[in-house]
């Protein structure tokens, strides 16, 4: 879900893997699509995190639940 403070509108959030995106490779670039944006905030995201993977040598990995690590450590 994507918010946009000033305008305080939500916008449904984008789906990589629509048929219709598929071919394309993802949405035409246009500056007033709010699902163009988090296109391109999810690459460069990737990318970033591809980058520290590479430079760890490697893969990242997420915690799926900080409460349940938390209380391993008590």
């Amino acid at each position: 879900m994507d918010f946009a403070a000033p305008a305080k509108i939500f916008y449904a959030p984008i789906d990589p893997n629509h048929p219709d995106l598929l071919p394309e490779f993802g949405l035409w670039p246009d500056e007033g699509s709010p699902q163009f944006h988090q296109q391109m905030a999810f690459a460069v995201a990737m990318k970033t995190i591809k980058g520290f993977e590479n430079a760890l040598g490697r893969k990242v990995v997420w915690a799926s639940s900080l409460s349940s690590q938390r209380d391993a450590y008590i």
